[in-house]
C-alpha cells in the first residue's frame, strides 16, 4: 500500500464501485436462475415422491400426479418469491397524467383551455 491514504481510500472506492456494478449488471440473471432452480427443483422432488410411491404401490398414476404437483408449487414458490411488481400505470396513485390525456379529457368535458 502507498504511504497516501487519500490515494488508497480512492482505490479501494473504485473497486467497490466496480463490484457494484458488475452485481446490479448480473442482478437480472440471478433471479433467472433462481427461478429456473426452483421450477426445477420442484419437478424433481415431487416426481421423485411420486416415482417412489409408484414403486411402492404398483400404480403409475403417482408419477405424472407428482410432476404436476412439483410444478404447480414450483410456479407457486417462483410467483411468491418475486413479489408483487409494482403498476405500470396507476393514475389513482398520485403519479402525474400527461399532457396528451388532460388535454383531451377537457375537449371531451367541453373545457376551455388554460
Amino acid at each position: 500500500m502507498s504511504s497516501d491514504p487519500t490515494a488508497d481510500a480512492e482505490k479501494i472506492n473504485r473497486a467497490e464501485a466496480k463490484r457494484s456494478r458488475k452485481a446490479q449488471a448480473t442482478r437480472g440473471q440471478d433471479d433467472g436462475w433462481t427461478a429456473t432452480g426452483t421450477l426445477l427443483a420442484g419437478i424433481v422432488v415431487w416426481g421423485g415422491i411420486g416415482w417412489l410411491l409408484s414403486r411402492w404401490t404398483d400404480w403409475i398414476g403417482f408419477l405424472p400426479i407428482g410432476v404436476v404437483l412439483g410444478a404447480a408449487l414450483g410456479v407457486y414458490l417462483v410467483v411468491k418469491q418475486a413479489g408483487d411488481p409494482p403498476p405500470l400505470l396507476d393514475i389513482s396513485k398520485g403519479q402525474k397524467r400527461s399532457r396528451f390525456v388532460s388535454e383531451a379529457t377537457k375537449r371531451k368535458q367541453g373545457l376551455p383551455d388554460e
